[in-house]
This record gives structure tokens, sequence and C-alpha cells, in this order.
């Protein structure tokens, strides 16, 4: 499935997701320089549920951590839900990147996984530039 034969309300909701989440990971990125996994999970009650995915022991194994976020979806009623941290990507094969990589599920098991690719500017590597988000993947019945 491509991302265009997705419902365009169902679009326009992932990419606003996905704004929303990008404007607030920024502040993390620009204090911590990385975003340690974690999950925002939307539901009919009043506010998200945030839960962070690393170890007790400190480690962080994204495998791990995404295939635990796909079980607790499972169980769980909601909107949707997003899993993100920050990795590297190759934009070239002489250019890498860090990047946020942020996988947005949709209740019915629809799932879009994106590369928004940044970098720290200036002399203390205080400012930070987001750039162009691209689309990594688009997974049915991510569920079953």
């Amino acid at each position: 499935m491509n991302f265009k034969d997705i419902n365009i309300d169902v679009q326009n909701k992932i990419v606003d997701i996905l704004n929303n989440h990008i404007a607030a990971v920024v502040g993390i990125l620009k204090e911590d320089k990385f975003l340690e996994p974690m999950m925002r999970i939307n539901t009919n009650e009043p506010n998200d549920t945030l839960i962070s995915l690393v170890s007790e022991d400190g480690s962080i194994d994204v495998d791990k951590a995404l295939e635990a976020s796909i079980n607790r979806l499972k169980v769980t009623e909601f909107n949707y839900a997003l899993f993100s941290y920050s990795t590297q990507i190759g934009l070239s094969p002489t250019k890498i990147m860090d990047a946020l990589k942020t996988y947005i599920f949709i209740k019915d098991g629809l799932t879009v996984a994106f590369y928004t690719p940044y970098e720290f500017k200036g002399l203390f590597k205080k400012n930070i530039n987001i750039e162009r988000t691209l689309l990594a993947e688009v997974i049915e019945n991510i569920f079953e």
C-alpha cells in the first residue's frame, strides 16, 4: 500500500499527528540531543498516555521497544498512537544524519513510519534544524 492510497482524512490526521509530535520533540532534542524510545497513546481519556521504553538497566533496544509497543496496543483501546526514537539514516553514500523515526499507529492496524532528519547548528550546537520528513513505509494490519 502507498501513502496516497490511504483515505485523505486519515492522511491528514497522520500528518497532523506527525507535525505536532515533531514540534513537541524539538525541546527534548535541544536539551538531550536525542530521543529515547517513547510511545504516546491517544485514547478517549482527557490526557494522552506517554510511556518511556528504556530497559530497567538503562539500555536501549529499539526492536524490543517497538515489539512491546505493538503488544501493548493490541490490548489497548486507542484512537491513534505513536512510537518514536532517535536514529541515524544515510541520505546519500557520504551524508549520514541524525533522524527521528516515528511510527504512527491507527486503531484499525494501519501503521505509517517516517524519518525526520535533524542536525544541530551554531557554536554550541544549541539550534536545531529539522529537515523535510521522509516516508519510510506503510504497514497494513500490524496487529495481526
